[in-house]
C-alpha cells in the first residue's frame, strides 16, 4: 500500500496544485497580527486538506492519508499560520500575567493564584519568563493539561508538550479532568511527568450570559472545567492558612488528595483534589 501511495502522490500533487492555482493562499495583510488574516488562512487551509484528502480518497487512499504530506506541499501557510497563532496567544495571555504580578507587586492585592484554563501555541521564552515573575510574587499557575487532539482522545504530555500547563516553572499546576465515577475523561490530557493531579471536568454544571433578564445555567466538560476547581482550592487553603507560601500552598494542595486508580501512572500524585483536609 505504502508503495502505491508514493506512486500516486506525483499524480494527487498535480491535481492539488492545480487547485491551487485557481484558488491561491491568502496574500498578507498590511497588520501580520490581524485576526481577520488568520481566519482567512484557516478558512482557506480547511478547503486545502478536504480537497486534498478528497484526491487521495478518489483513489482509493483515505485509511492513509498523512496530514505532513500537505505540510510540505503549503509550508508557507502552515508558517505563517503557526507564526500568527503564537502571537494571537501569547501576547494577550502574558499581559494579563504580568498585569496579575503587577497588581500584587505594586498595588498590594492579596493574589494567590491565576486559573488558566486556556492552551495553545508552542513553547514561548516570553510566556514562560512570565509565568516566573508571576512565581517571584508568589502566585500559583493553575493550568488546564488540555483536550487531545482533532480525535476528542486525551494525548500523553509527556509526549506531546501541551503549553502553557507544560512550562516548569515550579509555580505551575497542571490538571487533568476526572467523571463523577473518578475514571480520567476520555478526553483530558495526562502525564506521570507533567500532569499534576485531577479534578472534576465532566458534566460540570455553570453559569452563562443571560438570556434577556434570565440566568442561564449550562453543563460543560473538559480540563477547563477541571482546572477552576483546583484554583478554587487554592483559594480556600490561603483563607484557612493565611501565612502560607504559594510553594507550601502546592505541596498541600498536591499531598492532599485521594489515591484514584484512573490516575496511578497518569499524574503526578496519582491523586484527585480533596478539600476536605484542609
Amino acid at each position: 500500500m505504502r508503495d502505491l501511495y508514493q506512486a500516486h502522490q506525483p499524480l494527487i500533487k498535480a491535481r492539488f496544485d492545480a487547485w491551487m492555482v485557481q484558488n491561491p493562499e491568502p496574500a498578507c495583510l498590511r497588520d501580520p497580527d490581524s485576526i481577520t488574516e488568520r481566519r482567512r488562512l484557516l478558512d482557506w487551509q480547511t478547503r486545502a486538506r478536504s480537497v486534498w484528502k478528497d484526491l487521495w480518497r478518489v483513489e482509493g487512499f483515505g485509511s492513509i492519508l498523512d496530514e505532513m504530506h500537505l505540510e510540505e506541499i503549503m509550508p508557507n501557510s502552515i508558517t505563517r499560520l503557526q507564526q500568527l497563532r503564537q502571537r494571537l496567544w501569547t501576547t494577550p495571555a502574558l499581559q494579563a500575567i504580568d498585569y496579575l504580578t503587577d497588581l500584587k507587586t505594586r498595588h498590594g492585592l492579596n493574589i494567590v493564584a491565576s486559573n488558566n484554563s486556556w492552551g495553545g501555541g508552542g513553547y514561548s521564552q516570553s510566556l514562560q519568563s512570565a509565568i516566573g515573575r508571576a512565581n517571584n510574587a508568589g502566585i500559583l499557575f493553575v493550568a488546564a493539561a488540555g483536550n487531545g487532539g482533532s480525535d476528542g482522545v486525551g494525548d500523553n504530555n509527556d509526549n506531546v508538550p501541551n503549553y502553557p500547563s507544560n512550562y516548569t516553572n515550579a509555580n505551575v499546576i497542571a490538571v487533568a479532568s476526572i467523571t463523577s465515577s473518578g475514571a480520567l475523561s476520555s478526553f483530558s490530557n495526562f502525564g506521570a511527568q507533567t500532569v499534576d493531579i485531577g479534578a472534576p471536568g465532566s458534566g460540570i454544571q455553570s453559569t452563562l450570559p443571560y438570556t434577556g433578564t434570565t440566568p442561564a445555567y449550562g453543563a460543560y466538560s473538559g480540563t477547563s472545567m477541571a482546572t477552576p476547581h483546583v484554583t478554587g482550592a487554592i483559594a480556600l487553603y490561603k483563607s484557612i492558612n493565611t501565612s502560607a507560601t504559594a510553594s507550601q500552598i502546592k505541596s498541600a494542595i498536591l499531598n492532599a488528595g485521594v489515591a484514584t486508580s484512573s490516575l496511578s501512572g497518569k499524574t503526578v500524585t496519582g491523586d484527585r483534589l480533596r478539600v476536605s483536609s484542609f
